[in-house]
């Protein structure tokens, strides 16, 4: 029913792990949803449960379990996965080691407290208290972000390990379009004392995520946040720059014909050259319009096809990157001279 949380296999590109909380059809025996912990493999989709014993047959059956982090000095066949849930695990945190299910124990350090995200090598984590509101990074206290938000959403770190991205809930003080809604605030980590740079979402994109924008980097200097219009039914997933620009929308809801089945956007259209000068040719794809978008989502270029190819003028439009979209399927297209 609902994703909670999902981290990345620190060995491994290929896995992550996700927190999820299913619905179940046990209504009589009182079970209306369940907690558990699942590997995924992006090549092939294999999604595999490793939810620990302790929790029963079925998972957590009165509490989300809480997914934390992928310790970095996991390897193949010997992984670390740090858990908590307020059902059974109350004030602590468990180390669960997945290959010896039985083999749950209590973190040794800081009790409570909790690690809200770590790099890729491991060299640097940040850790959170979750009860009295206080962060550290690589073990120094950040006195300074107590104080200015509410809830730590989400983190991460750029694959450089030079940047941190924190998914953040303001503190209420100031005007409202400042504070109701999530921000991400991106820091330097070797200088978190310096003012970071602040992504205001409602008012850079006049879009915001109620649930949570969870910023995660894709590349050293872009980002993968969720976000939505007033009267979106969902929050795509979009990729910006840590300057405030979109550089293009990364899902899309699957589109209905009476009551066929959903059919998904697809990155299946040739073009060439890419990137492109004077001229960009559609080698194949679906007939009907091809239109090209720029980074703020208007519409710069319009033109048919009947299938079997045609060419676009691009020679008047600025260099950049654009969105190609003909039907269900789409590609990203850059222009530079």
């Amino acid at each position: 029913e609902t994703y909670t949380y999902m981290v990345w296999c620190p060995y491994d590109p290929d896995l992550l792990a996700i927190a999820v909380d299913l619905k179940d059809i046990f209504y009589n025996a009182g079970i209306y949803g369940y907690g558990n912990i699942y590997t995924y493999r992006l090549s092939t989709g294999e999604c595999k449960r490793i939810t620990p014993q302790l929790f029963g047959p079925v998972g957590d059956t009165s509490e989300i379990i809480q997914l934390h982090s992928w310790r970095a000095n996991s390897k193949s066949g010997s992984d670390t996965l740090e858990i908590s849930s307020w059902h059974i695990l109350r004030d602590s945190t468990l180390y669960y080691i997945p290959q010896t299910p039985q083999a749950v124990f209590r973190t040794p350090w800081y009790g409570r407290t909790l690690t809200y995200g770590q790099s890729r090598s491991g060299k640097h984590s940040l850790l959170g208290d979750y009860y009295t509101g206080s962060y550290y990074l690589d073990g120094s206290s950040l006195a300074a972000l107590d104080s200015s938000i509410e809830a730590l959403e989400w983190v991460s770190f750029s694959p450089d390990e030079k940047l941190l991205a924190l998914s953040v809930d303001p503190n209420g003080q100031g005007p409202p379009a400042d504070t109701i809604f999530p921000q991400v605030w991106v820091y330097h980590v070797d200088s978190m004392s310096a003012p970071p740079i602040v992504i205001n979402f409602q008012k850079s994109f006049c879009m915001y995520s109620f649930w949570g924008i969870d910023a995660e980097f894709i590349t050293d200097s872009t980002l993968a946040v969720s976000m939505h219009h007033d009267g979106d039914l969902s929050s795509p997933l979009w990729e910006i720059t840590l300057g405030g620009r979109i550089v293009r929308q990364l899902t899309f809801l699957p589109e209905f014909s009476g009551v066929s089945e959903p059919t998904i956007l697809l990155k299946n259209i040739r073009v060439f050259p890419n990137p492109a000068t004077n001229e960009l040719q559609i080698l194949s794809g679906p007939s009907g319009t091809a239109r090209l978008y720029d980074l703020l989502g208007r519409e710069v270029l319009e033109t048919n096809d009947d299938g079997s190819g045609v060419t676009l003028d691009v020679s008047k439009l600025p260099n950049g990157t654009y969105f190609l979209r003909m039907g269900t399927q789409s590609a990203e297209v850059v222009i530079a001279r």
